[in-house]
């Protein structure tokens, strides 16, 4: 049995809530409907509760909204760059537009490395961030019964997590020195670019680096530079105009936008299409309702969600 929520509730798919139980909840809801299609006793389907579902994975999308296109752009920018800055594994996706960053772990067997999706989506003005729990995962903190998420916000479940998989991965907590590129950076570099990068990280000033030439037009050295700079930049997340010579990380504005959002609220009057907390009685009755493909009683699994 393969289910998919939200989109086998007919909602969207990009933008919805965090909710783990509301999704399970539905997930046991269509799950009924199924087998009871497939000719399984009503009498044995009114047996099923959240409390017979386990949590074998879990995906929890936070969803950013930004008042403008170009911040959500800004946005997914200064991801990019701060992971490249910290040496980040990093994966596109161009079946789903998305990007994995991902934390390197020198010894698999021994940990789960941190990894998150991203999904930018700036013209909606919208990034989505996907952090996705594993098994393992889930059965060393006891999150593996449905149930065990019923009070996932008056926990304050949601905002460990993201301050504990997303901040964390991005090391947004205090200050980080500074560790130079590898070999495997200067690699994707002409060789112009990598000297330039690697007199800047020894703690020499960009401006005196002899390879831009002598006697050359300063507005030739300056248009060189500035190409040169944004190459390395897109490349590796330093800006080269830092001082980086045994230094900490320079701030970041994600220091104070890559925050808990909260649960989503969709910016539209109309919600009957989204999969979140303001819509959910409406799913709830529909599922309740949907006599032409189940009959048992739903009263018996439709208990409120957190």
């Amino acid at each position: 049995m393969n289910l998919e929520v939200p989109a086998d509730l007919g909602c969207k798919p990009f933008e919805c809530g965090t909710s783990v139980f509301a999704a399970g909840h539905a997930a046991l809801a269509l799950a009924q409907a199924q087998l009871a299609e497939a000719g399984i006793a009503h009498a044995e389907l009114e047996q099923l509760r959240t409390a017979h579902v386990s949590v074998v994975q879990a995906v929890i999308p936070f969803i950013f909204q930004f008042a403008k296109i170009g911040e959500a752009k800004l946005f997914a920018k200064a991801l990019d760059q701060r992971a490249r800055l910290l040496g980040l594994e990093i994966s596109h996706d161009k079946a789903s537009n998305s990007v994995v960053y991902r934390e390197g772990v020198a010894d698999t067997s021994a940990t789960e490395g941190l990894a998150i999706r991203v999904r930018p989506w700036p013209m909606q003005k919208l990034t989505r961030i996907d952090v996705g729990l594993s098994g393992s995962y889930l059965e060393s903190q006891c999150l593996n019964a449905l149930d065990r998420w019923r009070n996932a916000y008056l926990e304050n479940r949601y905002e460990r997590i993201f301050n504990e998989r997303v901040r964390r991965l991005f090391r947004l907590e205090g200050n980080v020195a500074f560790v130079p590129p590898g070999e495997h950076v200067y690699d994707q570099f002409p060789p112009l670019a990598a000297e330039l990068l690697k007199a800047c990280v020894d703690g020499k000033d960009p401006l005196t680096f002899p390879r831009l030439g002598a006697g050359v037009r300063d507005s030739v050295k300056k248009r060189t530079l500035k190409m040169l700079s944004e190459q390395i930049l897109a490349v590796s997340g330093i800006n080269i105009s830092f001082q980086w010579k045994n230094t900490f990380l320079p701030p970041t504005p994600l220091t104070s936008k890559l925050v808990y959002p909260g649960d989503f609220y969709p910016d539209n009057k109309d919600v009957s299409t989204y999969f979140c907390k303001q819509n959910w009685p409406v799913l709830l009755e529909r599922l309740r309702n949907d006599q032409h493909t189940i009959q048992p009683k739903l009263d018996a699994i439709c208990e409120p969600v957190d």
